[in-house]
Formats: C-alpha cells, sequence, structure tokens
C-alpha cells in the first residue's frame, strides 16, 4: 500500500455508494482523491438495494454494470403493485438503454464503486476515522485529521473535503450544514433476507396502515421488508420482531405471509424505527455533502441508491468545472430533481392514504423517475480539471432543449397526475383570490343549483395541469405562455380528478412546446378540455448557475 500524500485536490469522507461513485469520477477525470471510511471494506449495511432506471443508467454509463451482473445480481423484468386485492403489474420497458432493473447487495455494489476509484487513482483507507476537520483563519476547511491507529492523527490537506458520511453525517456538523428543509412523516420498518421465494420481479403491497416489499438479490435471496407509521414502531416489533414481521405481512397479503412462512429466512430480521427526511446545504468554502448527508428522505419508496449514484454525478461535473457558480447549480439542480421525490416519499410515509390516493402517489412517483433519467441522459460537458473557458456557452449545446432539466420531450409523450379535491381546496383558493362565490360554500344552494352540490373553483381544477408540466412534462422550469380551456362539467367538492397531457408540437429553436390537455373526474367524464402553450426555463449551464 502507497504513502498517503500530504495533499489532494479532493478527500471524501465514506465510501458507501455516494461517496465511492464521487471519487471513482473524479480520479477518473485526473483529480488527485483520498476516501477514507471508518468501516471495514465490503462490509454490509441497512439497504434496500432497489436501483431504479437512472442508478441503472449511470452504472451502465461509467462501465461498471457488467460487474454488477457477474456477482451473480439477478436482472428484475417487472414491477407489481399489490393496493390491496388489485395487482398492478408493470414490465421494464427498454429505455435510455436500459432494460432490466437491478437490486445488488451493499456488499457487491459499494465494493465495485470502491475498485473501481482504486483503480481510476484514488487512494482508498478503510477502518479509518475522521475526528475532525481542519479550518484555515477565515473558517473554511483546508483538510481533514485521519485516526490511522498511530500514536496521534494524521493531517491531510485537500482543497475539497466531501462528505459522504451518511445521515448523522459528521461533516455537516462540523461545518454547521443547514437543515432547510425536514419530512413531515417517517416510516418504521423490519425485513431480512430468504432463500425460496419465486423470482418473478419487484413486489410492493399496500394496504390501509401497512406496507411491504420483496426485492430480489443477490445469492437467490430476496430482501423483504414490511412498514408501519413510525409511531407504530414500539407496538409492532419491540419484544418480538418476528411477530411483528409476520403481523404485517398478514394485513398487506396474506399469500405473501404464507410464502415468507415456507422460506428460510438467511440471518436475523432486523428493524428501523424511522427518521426524518431533510435537505441540507449541499456545500460551502472547501466543504460539499453528497448522499444522505445531504439529502435524505424515507426508504419506502426505495430510491436512496439511485439519488446517491445521481447526486454523486452532479457533484463531480460541479467539482471538475469549478468555481462557486457550478456548485450552487449543483445545489439548484439536486434540489429541482429532488424535491418531487422527497415530497411524494413524505406522502407515502404518513400512510394517511387511501388505496387509491397512493396509486395516485405511485404515478407521481414514476413521473418524477422519468425525468431524473432524463437529466442524467443528457451529456455532460467533457469532464477537465482545468475547463476551456467558452466564449458563448450556447455554442457547445446543440439545441437550448439542452439546457433544460428534462431535456426535449417527445411527441406523442404523455403525464399524468390524480387527487382527490377537498374543501381545503376551496378554502385556500379563497385565501389567494377572494372567490367566496356561494356555490363554493353554501351547500343548501348549491343542492339547489344545476351543480348538484358544492362545487371546486375552475382554478383548483386546472391547477392540476400546472402541476403536471411543471414537475412532469415538459418538466421542471415549465410554465405556460398560452391557454385555450373550455370547462364542460363542474367538479364537486371530494371528487377526484386526473390530469392530462400529450405533447403535440415542439419547437426546435426554443424550448417552447403544445400541449394537450384534459381533466377528467373519477367516471371519465371530461371537466377540462383544450390546449396549451408552454415554455421551458433554460435553467442548466454548465458550471455556472442560471
Amino acid at each position: 500500500m502507497t504513502p498517503l500524500s500530504s495533499h489532494y485536490d479532493v478527500v471524501v469522507v465514506g465510501a458507501r455508494c455516494a461517496g465511492a461513485a464521487t471519487a471513482f469520477l473524479l480520479a477518473r477525470a485526473g483529480a488527485k482523491v483520498l476516501v477514507v471510511d471508518r468501516q471495514a471494506r465490503g462490509s454490509d449495511t441497512m439497504s434496500t438495494h432497489a436501483l431504479m432506471r437512472a442508478g441503472v443508467f449511470q452504472l451502465q454509463q461509467w462501465g461498471l454494470l457488467p460487474k454488477i451482473v457477474a456477482q451473480g445480481t439477478p436482472k428484475i423484468a417487472s414491477t407489481t403493485f399489490h393496493y390491496g386485492a388489485e395487482c398492478v403489474r408493470v414490465a421494464i420497458k427498454p429505455e435510455c438503454g436500459v432494460e432490466h432493473l437491478y437490486a445488488p447487495r451493499r456488499t457487491v455494489l459499494d465494493t465495485i464503486l470502491v475498485d473501481a476509484a482504486e483503480a481510476a487513482g484514488a487512494d482508498v483507507r478503510h477502518g479509518v476515522v475522521v475526528p475532525g476537520l481542519q479550518f484555515d483563519s477565515s473558517g473554511r476547511v483546508v483538510g481533514v485529521w485521519l485516526n490511522t491507529g498511530e500514536d496521534r492523527p494524521l493531517g491531510i490537506r485537500a482543497d475539497l473535503v466531501v462528505g459522504a458520511d451518511g445521515r448523522q453525517s459528521l461533516v455537516a456538523k462540523l461545518v454547521a450544514a443547514e437543515t432547510y428543509l425536514e419530512s413531515r412523516s417517517a416510516s418504521a420498518c423490519a425485513y431480512g433476507y430468504l432463500e425460496g421465494l419465486p423470482d418473478d420481479g419487484l413486489h410492493w403491497y399496500f394496504e390501509r396502515g401497512a406496507a411491504a416489499g420483496t426485492i430480489p438479490t443477490n445469492e437467490k435471496q430476496h430482501c423483504v421488508f414490511v412498514g408501519v407509521p413510525q409511531d407504530q414502531f414500539a407496538s409492532t416489533f419491540r419484544g418480538d420482531v418476528a411477530r411483528g414481521f409476520a403481523n404485517v405481512l398478514g394485513q398487506c397479503d396474506r399469500d405473501l405471509k404464507r410464502a415468507v412462512k415456507d422460506a428460510r429466512i438467511v440471518g436475523a430480521l432486523r428493524g428501523f424505527s424511522g427518521a426524518k427526511g431533510f435537505l441540507r446545504q449541499p456545500h460551502g468554502p472547501g466543504w460539499a455533502l453528497v448522499g444522505d448527508a445531504g439529502y435524505f428522505k424515507d426508504p419506502l419508496t426505495a430510491h436512496g441508491m439511485t439519488d446517491a449514484l445521481r447526486d454523486a454525478e452532479l457533484l463531480a461535473r460541479a467539482v471538475l468545472a469549478g468555481g462557486e457558480h457550478a456548485m450552487s447549480a449543483y445545489h439548484r439542480e439536486r434540489d429541482v430533481l429532488s424535491l418531487p421525490l422527497f415530497e411524494v416519499t413524505d406522502a407515502v410515509a404518513s400512510f394517511d392514504w387511501t388505496l387509491d390516493t397512493v396509486k395516485a402517489l405511485h404515478t407521481q412517483l414514476s413521473s418524477a423517475m422519468k425525468v431524473e433519467t432524463a437529466r442524467l441522459a443528457q451529456p455532460a460537458a467533457p469532464a477537465n480539471l482545468r475547463p476551456t473557458p467558452v466564449e458563448n456557452e450556447m455554442d457547445t449545446h446543440d439545441s437550448p432543449w439542452s439546457l433544460t432539466i428534462a431535456g426535449r420531450p417527445e411527441i406523442g409523450a404523455t403525464a399524468e397526475r390524480v387527487r382527490q379535491t377537498s374543501m381545503r381546496d376551496v378554502e385556500m383558493f379563497t385565501e389567494m383570490t377572494g372567490d367566496r362565490n356561494p356555490v363554493h360554500y353554501d351547500a343548501e344552494l348549491a343542492e339547489k343549483s344545476p351543480f348538484g352540490a358544492l362545487i371546486v373553483q375552475g382554478g383548483v381544477t386546472t391547477g392540476l395541469l400546472n402541476a403536471v408540466v411543471a414537475e412532469d412534462l415538459p418538466g421542471p422550469g415549465t410554465v405556460f405562455l398560452e391557454t385555450a380551456w373550455k370547462f364542460v362539467k363542474a367538479v364537486r367538492v371530494g371528487e377526484t380528478i386526473r390530469a392530462s397531457v400529450k405533447v403535440e408540437q415542439v419547437r426546435e429553436d426554443k424550448p417552447i412546446c403544445r400541449i394537450e390537455t384534459i381533466v377528467r373526474n373519477a367516471l371519465g367524464e371530461p371537466c377540462v378540455v383544450g390546449t396549451a402553450t408552454t415554455y421551458t426555463m433554460p435553467l442548466l449551464v454548465e458550471g455556472k448557475a442560471a
């Protein structure tokens, strides 16, 4: 093992998937990188294991997916959602070059990423504790202290220290990184690894007040978990985890409970009492955060590893571009991509849903994941520690769409959102506009009107279209330029509505679309129909905040 240098371009604290991936990408681009971790190389950690399309896409682009497959990680060809007695099977269709999903054990994924970082030139040390950081007189982070087993800590200087040391990050604590958003809800879970379950893709189970999942992973095992609201952790699992585990399985699906009973548990069942999600300030003078250190959300939607790989790439791009503008762009883009996932996950983890509404939440989750994959599929500027100045930034891009978060939409692409209206919607719209029309508030009068009941304002109905275009299609940064809507049926308070858009035309000279729009009620009856023209803000400029 070669001796450590006294100075590195980047020191990464934490060698799990976020830290190891960051180190790999930076070292591959020519940076002098040290990555350290307190745990042993190849050790296990709590994980849902599931990689979504964006994560698989990145591993494929990095040339590491064949190594994942070579370790016996099974291909996942379908995802099945169980909403009570209803089953919805979704085949994994080829997209962005990804034909299957994977759910590698962390002993596999983390090791492959660490090996790749080391092969790219990074110095890697496991079993090393970072007790503190080094600061200059201005408060800028200029290095780390390492406990290597010697009599006194070893000081290492660095131009940048990256905290990839998890949800309870010491780096975040030492630099006083601000937590500016926290989730309202958290789930609690118990999980274990089983042999003998059928290998037929991912399965997610939902019942009022409970959730479960089976995730095929390495060594012909499945990670099986159950989830409940956080405040029910003690009453469900403490004292007898196995009993609580079996009870929640039965609550979600009796067939699943029987299948798990017939399978063989490998090792012990484990519990997690839950933790609130958050977004932290991800960079400052001489430091940055990546992975759970900067952004954590409830594991119930199984998106943590995908987020970690995504943010590793976004951070590496910013570091290689250099400068405060690039780091600010990393912060902004991380949040733009994360917030829709964060909000949906928070809603799912609340368990304050019906089977219909959790199904709608999964539709929103799917839309947010498509935006994430589309963004990562956009070509990045060539990685270079000393980028050449560009006189005209527009010359480096094929079209204005390349500067948008989600990229150019395809003609014929569709997206939709579903939500149940409520009296609270009416009241909030009144607070914003002053609209106190009695058909929204006077139940007796409304019943005698042609509407037959209280109705929501038209702005509540069309507001769901705003969410679709801004979050899903065309995606983040999109605003309406023009709308031509016809209101054909009123929406009663309490009705569920479904807002859909379809791309009809896409301009090449500007990020402008013409879309078909429609809002339907639960019976499928059109309530609002028409078209709209949208403009998508070009929020991405390589190396600079827009």
